[in-house]
């Protein structure tokens, strides 16, 4: 069985009161490489934390603040961890909330719906594209990891997460909405798991975090320059969507 890891954090709020929200993340297959870009990512942050520190280094108890993208993070230190994470499979997808229907975003419960949904199929995309590179058969089994930071989406009571992705790769759906029928794109066993991490914990996912933060800064500069806002996304992540 293939192991996939999909690492994804987020950036921005979903609601009126900002442009544009990013889920973004990073892919490995297998264990190995996962533990390769922990490793060498702890070391960068290693070198670069005490930086962002506000204790005295007489006074220090070793209790260093997470690296975050929105901590204000010095051009040189981005580009260390950018550098590392670009050598890994990356993917973005970008809310633009002033596009979405007013009943979804002013809707708690719809806003919910609507994030899962995006994160569904920015999951497909990933498959899709680990398909096309011939990194992954349509009939290997596989074992989706889905690691998110600790912020569980808003659920609408009909499905999680993990089930509605393997509902969508291993039989596809049918979308009343449009009346099309979206087939199914892996055929061996499949199995989909979805954990909540905690950042500080786990450096995949303080990448994502940055990644996220990258892509949404990225895109909002893009906007006011009135720039290709997806020659911005394609320099920062392999695979990407935009919604609506």
């Amino acid at each position: 069985m293939k192991d996939i890891f999909i690492c994804m954090d987020d950036s921005g709020k979903f609601n009126i009161n900002e442009h544009y929200c990013v889920f973004a993340g990073l892919v490995f297959i297998g264990q190995s490489a996962r533990s390769i870009f922990m490793n060498n990512y702890k070391a960068i942050d290693d070198r670069i934390k005490c930086n962002y520190c506000k204790q005295k280094k007489t006074s220090c108890n070793n209790i260093c603040p997470e690296i975050k993208s929105n901590i204000g993070l010095k051009y040189q230190d981005r580009r260390q961890l950018l550098r590392l994470i670009e050598k890994e499979i990356t993917y973005a997808a970008v809310i633009k909330n002033d596009n979405v229907y007013k009943d979804i975003i002013n809707d708690k419960a719809s806003r919910g719906r609507y994030t899962d949904y995006v994160q569904k199929r920015i999951v497909k995309q990933v498959i899709d594209y680990l398909l096309k590179k011939g990194m992954i058969e349509s009939h290997d089994d596989v074992h989706i990891h889905l690691f998110l930071d600790e912020q569980p989406t808003i659920s609408n009571g009909y499905y999680n997460l993990a089930d509605s992705v393997k509902e969508e790769l291993k039989y596809g759906i049918f979308n009343f909405n449009y009346r099309k029928k979206f087939d199914p794109i892996l055929f061996g066993e499949l199995s989909v798991t979805l954990k909540y991490r905690d950042s500080k914990l786990f450096y995949d996912v303080q990448a994502a975090d940055i990644i996220a933060g990258t892509v949404r800064k990225n895109v909002i500069d893009a906007s006011k320059n009135t720039a290709d806002k997806m020659k911005y996304l394609h320099s920062l992540a392999d695979i990407y969507l935009i919604f609506p």
